[in-house]
């Protein structure tokens, strides 16, 4: 999970993301090479969906 952590952090910080969480497969350990990874997201009320 820390992997994932290192590559999806600074992301989030460059577009203001207030708060995220993981979910699914990956979370629960039993990812295969063809699973994706499931990102909730939070953004403060001032950003829009496109920026």
């Amino acid at each position: 999970m820390d992997k994932y952590k290192a590559l999806i952090i600074p992301i989030l910080k460059k577009y203001g993301v207030s708060r995220a969480s993981l979910f699914g497969s990956v979370v629960r350990g039993e990812q295969t090479e063809k699973s994706d990874i499931d990102i909730l997201v939070e953004v403060p009320h001032s950003k829009s969906l496109f920026g």
